[in-house]
């Protein structure tokens, strides 16, 4: 007879390996002419949030080692948020974390770089 193995949790949320972005200069001064540069750019870090990122309460993990951080999530009220960051810009995304996720951890990984919420 074969035993089933439980299912492991769902995802709550995983930051995009890429976005694309494009910039430009919404006004460049007079005399000066801007080039519009459009791309694609890696996950390079995550900040785990206690309430909206715009409050600026940031959390730090509890553990942290050279690849891999992890946040132990607790209830809270205030819900957490993720927020995803790229090389190369300054746009980010966020999202509210799931309330029945349990921890969120960032891998630093050789070749790619993971985050994500369970």
């Amino acid at each position: 007879m074969l035993m089933q193995q439980p299912a492991a949790p769902a995802v709550q949320n995983a930051c995009p390996a890429t976005i694309q972005v494009s910039q430009q200069a919404i006004k460049p001064p007079a005399g000066w002419s801007a080039d519009t540069e459009t791309g694609t750019h890696k996950l390079a870090n995550v900040a785990l949030y206690d309430g909206p990122p715009k409050e600026q309460a940031s959390l730090i993990p509890t553990t942290d080692t050279k690849q891999i951080a992890t946040w132990v999530l607790r209830p809270n009220p205030r819900g957490y948020y993720l927020e995803c960051l790229y090389e190369g810009t300054e746009v980010k995304l966020s999202r509210k974390v799931g309330a029945d996720a349990k921890q969120c951890q960032l891998v630093l990984g050789s070749k790619a770089v993971t985050a994500e919420c369970r």
